[in-house]
């Protein structure tokens, strides 16, 4: 058997695969928001942490012990941190609600897009946060999403691509 290398170059690529492609980086956005914004928690977990942390600065010489404000510094970094993380709930947001407006358009256009695609792209794409065994955050995933549903995996993965291959034909009145 003779392996020949295939150009994956956009040009090569056929219209409709390359609708479906951006399709899919377009929720993908949803889920990196997400993403992000947990981030961005996490930091200011870690600011309130060190502004929390402080102890008596003791020292034998005359003012010796410093006059260093950790509260008042990371409490600063506290503050530009809850308002970067306020600005980024409001793109999600906004970006959210206009994946479920593109999700939801085809359905009532489509007699093969069903309710359950639409359950499938907003449970992987725009509701994609969940929590694992420790009840640390983390990204929905297919096998997780099956579960939800009492479906197969394969079930799931295969809605998905028809759900974004239907999408596609719509992409551009949306």
């Amino acid at each position: 058997m003779i392996r020949t290398w295939k150009n994956d170059a956009p040009d090569s690529i056929s219209p409709e695969r390359l609708k479906e492609r951006e399709i899919r980086d377009w929720l993908r956005r949803c889920r990196d928001m997400t993403q992000a914004e947990e981030d961005q928690r996490d930091k200011i977990r870690r600011w309130k942490a060190a502004a929390t942390q402080t102890t008596q600065g003791v020292s034998g010489m005359p003012g010796g012990a410093g006059g260093k404000d950790k509260v008042g510094k990371t409490a600063a970094r506290i503050i530009d941190e809850e308002s970067r993380l306020a600005h980024r709930e409001d793109i999600s947001r906004k970006i959210k609600a206009e994946a479920y407006r593109r999700i939801l358009w085809p359905l009532g256009n489509d007699l093969h897009y069903t309710s359950r695609m639409v359950e499938y792209l907003e449970g992987y794409y725009i509701d994609c946060a969940s929590t694992d065994s420790h009840g640390r955050f983390q990204l929905v995933t297919y096998e997780q999403l099956a579960g939800r549903k009492g479906v197969e995996v394969s079930t799931v993965k295969k809605s998905m691509c028809r759900a974004v291959r239907i999408l596609a034909q719509y992409w551009d009145a949306l």
